[in-house]
């Protein structure tokens, strides 16, 4: 049995200044030194028709709706009067949320760079939204628009960004003499809300200037305090409004040709993704027989350490709404379909005269399904299952006669998560994984923790990860088993930090 191993870091002073002075001033509803936070609110009016995005404001359902007011800086200074106005308008209907912002700036001097879609380090001003729709600080949909009208979206969860995550949503962008113009329409299908008659939203309102490398946001977020979610203003007049009906189907047929020695092989699947939102929480993905074929392939790395790498995943099952199952770090979808467990091994197998026809570099997924969501108490769950064919490798001798050679055999994987919120800043999750294959008798199985607990102003803190784990194979009279533990304590707001 490997040995626990536990180690506090020494004190390790880790001074984190905001950039300049920070220049902390009047805010109408706090001040940067506040600890009782006192968000601002902005009312959502409920219209019954539709919404014309064409980047301008002069439609009917946008007069008369209240707009923010005072925008601050954000970075490099916090709390100044942000020099620029800024005013952002909110409607909604039965099937989505619309925003409205008109930024206050010289035509001319407006950037308008083009990017590619979630780009982020682009030369372009920007205003995005960041919504929070239980209000639990923790949980947020960020839309940004560009003022070329590019788009990027990004889901949000504490210690983790999901920009792979794309959601359907529309948006228009027009020049005026005074300015830059933002039509938002976010469907109620993109996000994730209670369901109940009267609801609060967290929200937040932001504004890149980028010729002046400046941020401004509506409410005041104090970046030296940890978790910028917990400071976000609140939408307000939210009613009657139904989580719609949500499936998708996505069937797929596709087809490859290969040239080899002079002849042409081919190959074709089908299959099928499917989307289920089973209530207002908790959606269901499932994919049948996938195909992954266009994805992008991994960059060559040269390895000399004793560790495997770590490849980014690039399939987009496994990239969108796997927030939650990143918890605790035990989540490496690449083992599900990647290279089988015997592929290197078949040349040792060949008989005299033979030589590999087909070696597989990824094994055969059957099926994959995962179900995932966060119900109104702030409690995320998440189910994730994936079964892998027997993979073969094809041999050939020199009369032609051709075998199999088994190089994975089929296998199971299997995840569960529970998550809990306390408050806006404390949270703790158990997250367990497995896999198995029936035919060797091959088990392994993890179970892990992440955890966070902060003081009610959230200025000290203690977090780290657990796992215990264990492994073996039929055959194996003890299986093998090893211990994770890790904590911090520190100071995690204000200028001076250390952990």
């Amino acid at each position: 049995m490997n040995s626990i191993w536990l180690a506090f870091s020494a004190i390790v002073c880790m001074v984190s200044l905001a950039a300049g002075n920070p220049g902390y001033g009047a805010h109408p509803s706090r001040t940067v030194s506040d600890t009782t936070l006192i968000p601002k609110q902005l009312e959502a009016v409920k219209i019954k028709g539709e919404i014309k995005m064409d980047g301008r404001l002069n439609e009917p359902a946008w007069q008369g709706v209240p707009a923010t007011r005072e925008f601050v800086t954000y970075s490099p200074s916090i709390g100044k009067p942000a020099g620029h106005q800024t005013r952002v308008r909110v409607v909604y209907n039965d099937r989505a949320i619309y925003f409205g912002a008109f930024m206050q700036d010289d035509p001319d001097k407006i950037l308008r760079g083009l990017s590619k879609r979630d780009e982020e380090d682009v030369n372009a001003d920007k205003f995005w939204v960041t919504l929070n729709p239980y209000n639990d600080g923790k949980n947020i949909f960020k839309f940004v628009v560009t003022a070329a009208n590019v788009r990027s979206d990004i889901k949000i969860s504490p210690r983790n960004e999901d920009r792979a995550w794309d959601a359907v949503w529309d948006s228009k962008v027009s020049v005026v003499d005074s300015g830059w113009v933002v039509e938002m329409e976010i469907p109620y299908d993109a996000i994730r809300f209670p369901k109940k008659e009267q609801q609060t939203w967290g929200v937040n309102f932001w504004r890149l200037i980028r010729r002046e490398r400046k941020t401004l946001s509506w409410d005041l977020v104090d970046r030296t305090r940890d978790n910028e979610g917990s400071q976000y203003g609140e939408l307000v007049n939210i009613h009657d409004i139904d989580p719609p009906f949500r499936l998708s189907l996505f069937p797929y047929v596709s087809g490859y040709v290969f040239p080899h020695n002079g002849t042409l092989d081919y190959e074709y699947s089908a299959g099928m993704d499917l989307k289920y939102g089973i209530d207002e929480s908790f959606t269901l993905d499932m994919i049948l027989i996938p195909d992954f074929g266009q994805k992008k392939s991994d960059e060559t790395v040269l390895n000399l350490s004793p560790y495997e790498v770590r490849y980014d995943e690039k399939r987009p099952f496994f990239t969108e709404g796997t927030e939650l199952f990143n918890k605790a770090g035990l989540f490496y979808s690449r083992r599900v379909g990647g290279e089988p467990s015997g592929y290197n091994q078949v040349g040792d197998q060949l008989g005299e005269g033979e030589k590999v026809v087909e070696n597989p570099d990824e094994a055969e997924l059957i099926n994959a399904t995962k179900i995932s969501g966060r119900n109104r108490q702030g409690l995320g769950l998440g189910f994730f299952n994936a079964m892998e064919a027997n993979t073969y490798a094809t041999v050939k001798d020199s009369l032609g006669h051709k075998r199999k050679i088994l190089t994975q055999p089929f296998t199971n994987y299997n995840m569960m998560v529970v998550d809990k919120n306390f408050g806006p800043n404390s949270y703790l999750n158990l997250v367990n994984t497995n896999f198995y294959q029936p035919k060797t008798g091959r088990l392994q199985n993890v179970t892990g923790s992440a955890y966070k607990i902060s003081d009610r102003s959230n200025e000290y803190a203690l977090w780290g990860n657990a796992a215990w784990s264990m492994q073996g194979d039929s055959g194996v009279a003890e299986l093998t088993h090893g211990q994770y533990i890790d904590a911090s304590l520190g100071k995690v707001s204000g200028n001076f930090r250390f952990d």
